[in-house]
């Protein structure tokens, strides 16, 4: 297939920058530039992300409040609850996730999947199975957007259902008791979190419910003073943040007219002039609206206890008549016990914890801001709730890689902290299934984990069985989880054998159904075979094609099918046009899942190709390799890639796996390999005659049109192989073309 190369444009003052000012070598100044990582606090962030400072404040999400509560009622009362989950890895590993942390909290809980030829989703079936098992609260996890009926089935019943969910909502949402979706949130900073992300930010808010300053209201505050003495001096500005959770529910910022003129000296230091207090209002008034502010809320501020308090109760007792005995938390105290830092200054405490602040001088308000973000690094994960968090990582790691989200922001933290987790996995399950495997722990990477391990774990799911990978999680027992394990190994042989025989099927025929040269989106249906592998088999052939891929799957009185998409096409936007025609269907941008009744295919093969010719060019349909640099084949070594892996992994959507040009490579032979000799090993030389292992995988003799002793350019990704306890530098090739 034809691709277009586009080597990718970096900023060469900022790489010069990067590699000067932080002693980085230069290759991986362009790899950081080229994704967008350009200052000292960037680089930090991706090459070490902080589990504290990565981890966005749950409560931002809508309902998240709302369900913490109704959990944990029910489990104060006893009441059954119901976890339903999906038949993927995203939605085993959400369920097992949550039914561990609710049995931890003594929940009287129960978990399933999608068994058999059950739809996806919560069906009305499963809600009046659920209602006869006396369940109180079902639990949908990665799944439950779009069950309207169901949930409305389940209300009728007095049941109620909270919703975990990360798929793309419809305008409207379900009658749930609380949806929990952050793709439903515009507060919410990180929108590409996978089903398991997102119960993972349920179990944090959920276990901190139970710590002293969950829903209790928490005022950060600074005064700005005409002096040190809080006994003498008077207050000429307060400032102040009211957070609930974490998230702010109010500010208050008044300046308060001095007895005299400000000296020069505090001029400087807070940066307020005598026209900010020319309408300032008297201490009384806004004492009193101050007082009305904070209430009874806990008051944080950095030195509060000997110096803001102190000028605080002197204002009340003068202007209100009355003594406060607000519980206070002083930052100061904390960052000196806690943080081992020289000087514990506010502006340094902030530094510390990479707080960013544009004020060039005092301000009340600005520096409480601070002062609350500071209070929120203490207090937002705390040794008990990181203790949780750590314990229940491997679960997030697998259904975040399973998915294919996007690998930035919350998603990078919980793949590269959950990989360390997993190398020394408490999951008996996942620990007797990577012996099983011959994959060793301690090398283990998320290419590991994607290509080998995931699958593994997927296949029951797609074969009807998504159960069997649920309690392969769940099990305690040794023997039960070896005996487990090798079901799950033996059905992915299983399904591997008949997603060859479909797809030969469906490739034989190909060129019945779909117009090759000329469909800008391939439709193909077919009869009387398994379902579950229909999402493999679309990504397949959309990858051989380069274009959007349907594979429908009609047996008897329904036709049940998923779309696979390439970038420049958002399959779920288009599925939306004919959702009319649909008995049901969900998914993300580039991946749905669906089903139809058979009379209505027709009518949605013609409206969906129609919706494809209106939106791709003909040049949308060659695929562009992104390359990350050419390189000189002298910087390529064992020392780089590792330096590079240990840097830029995990790898995925948004930090895809650095692709470099190599040119001028002489082709010196070509080796086949593999069980069914279905991929190539080239020999590939430099002009200095230095020879490199390159691999093509799925490249056999009959199809390489290359010719031995010419010079090629190659774009690939560098690895390292491994071959009796020596490594060496192995190429895998993405695409060659003759050098010019």
């Amino acid at each position: 297939m034809k691709k277009i190369w586009k080597i990718k444009k970096f900023d060469e003052e900022i790489v010069g920058y990067l590699c000067k000012d932080m002693g980085i070598d230069r290759i991986t100044a362009i790899l950081l530039n080229t994704r967008g990582i350009d200052s000292k606090e960037e680089v930090s962030k991706f090459f070490t992300p902080d589990f504290t400072a990565a981890f966005h404040n749950p409560f931002l999400i809508r309902d998240m409040e709302k369900a913490v509560e109704r959990v944990r009622k029910a489990i104060e009362e006893k009441e059954y609850i119901c976890i339903f989950g999906d038949r993927d890895v995203d939605g085993v590993s959400s369920s097992a996730l949550l039914y561990e942390s609710l049995k931890k909290l003594n929940a009287r809980v129960d978990v399933s999947v999608p068994r058999g030829d059950d739809g996806y989703g919560l069906s009305e079936k499963v809600v009046d199975s659920l209602n006869k098992s006396g369940c109180k609260l079902i639990i949908t996890v990665d799944n439950g957007i779009t069950s309207f009926k169901p949930i409305e089935k389940a209300n009728k019943n007095n049941m109620d259902v909270i919703i975990i969910d990360h798929h793309t909502p419809e305008e409207k949402l379900p009658n749930a008791t609380a949806v929990i979706n952050p793709k439903c949130e515009d507060n919410y900073p990180f929108k590409d979190l996978a089903g398991v992300g997102v119960v993972y930010k349920f179990i944090y808010s959920l276990f901190y419910s139970y710590t002293p300053y969950y829903n209790k209201e928490i005022v950060a505050v600074d005064l700005e003073t005409t002096g040190l003495d809080p006994d003498n001096d008077q207050i000429i500005e307060i400032g102040a943040v009211k957070l609930r959770n974490f998230v702010q529910t109010g500010k208050f910022q008044e300046f308060i007219k001095p007895s005299g003129p400000l000296s020069g000296e505090i001029k400087n230091i807070t940066g307020i002039t005598d026209k900010d207090l020319s309408s300032a209002g008297p201490a009384s008034s806004v004492i009193k609206e101050f007082n009305r502010f904070i209430n009874g809320a806990v008051l944080v501020g950095h030195n509060i206890d000997e110096f803001d308090f102190r000028f605080i109760k002197r204002y009340i007792r003068k202007y209100l008549d009355k003594d406060i005995e607000n519980e206070t938390i002083d930052t100061l105290k904390l960052s000196r016990a806690h943080l081992n830092l020289a000087n514990n200054k506010l502006s340094d405490v902030a530094l510390f914890f990479k707080i960013k602040s544009t004020k060039r001088s005092h301000r009340a308000y600005e520096d409480a801001f601070i002062v609350a973000e500071i209070f929120k690094m203490f207090f937002k994960i705390t040794k008990k709730i990181k203790k949780i968090l750590e314990e229940f990582i491997e679960y997030a790691v697998l259904g975040t890689l399973a998915d294919v989200v996007p690998l930035n922001d919350e998603n990078r933290m919980i793949v590269k902290h959950g990989l360390e987790r997993i190398r020394n996995t408490s999951i008996m399950g996942i620990d007797i299934l990577l012996k099983k495997m011959n994959i060793d722990k301690e090398t283990l990477t998320s290419r590991t984990l994607v290509w080998n391990v995931i699958p593994v774990l997927n296949s029951p799911g797609r074969m009807g069985m998504a159960d069997k990978s649920l309690k392969l999680l769940l099990t305690q027992d040794k023997d039960e989880a070896g005996k487990i394990a090798d079901e799950i190994i033996s059905i992915n042989e299983d399904r591997k054998n008949k997603q060859g025989v479909i797809f030969n099927k469906i490739m034989d025929t190909l060129e019945d159904k779909v117009d090759i040269e000329h469909d800008k989106i391939f439709i193909i249906d077919i009869k009387d075979v398994a379902h579950g592998v229909t999402g493999i088999i679309a990504n397949k052939i959309k990858d051989l094609y380069y274009r959007p891929i349907v594979v429908l799957v009609i047996n008897d009185d329904v036709g049940i099918g998923s779309g696979r998409s390439i970038e420049q096409f958002m399959i779920h936007e288009a599925f939306k046009k004919c959702e009319d025609l649909f008995i049901d269907f969900g998914g993300h941008k580039y991946a749905v899942g669906f089903s139809i009744k058979p009379e209505k295919i027709e009518e949605f093969k013609d409206r969906l190709k129609k919706i494809a010719d209106q939106s791709l060019d003909d040049e949308d349909l060659i695929p562009v390799l992104g390359i990350d640099a050419e390189i000189n084949v002298e910087l390529i070594s064992t020392t780089l890639i590792k330096k590079i892996e240990k840097r830029f992994a995990p790898y995925g959507q948004e930090n895809s796996e650095p692709l470099f040009l190599m040119k001028n490579m002489e082709l010196d032979n070509l080796i086949p390999i593999g069980k069914d000799k279905k991929h190539l090993k080239l020999i590939m030389k430099t002009e200095g005659g230095q020879s490199f292992d390159a691999l093509l995988w799925g490249g056999t003799e009959k199809d390489f049109h290359f010719m031995i002793g010419k010079n090629y350019d190659i774009v690939f990704k560098p690895q390292i192989n491994l071959w009796k306890n020596k490594e060496s530098v192995s190429l895998i090739v993405e695409d060659m073309q003759l050098s010019e």
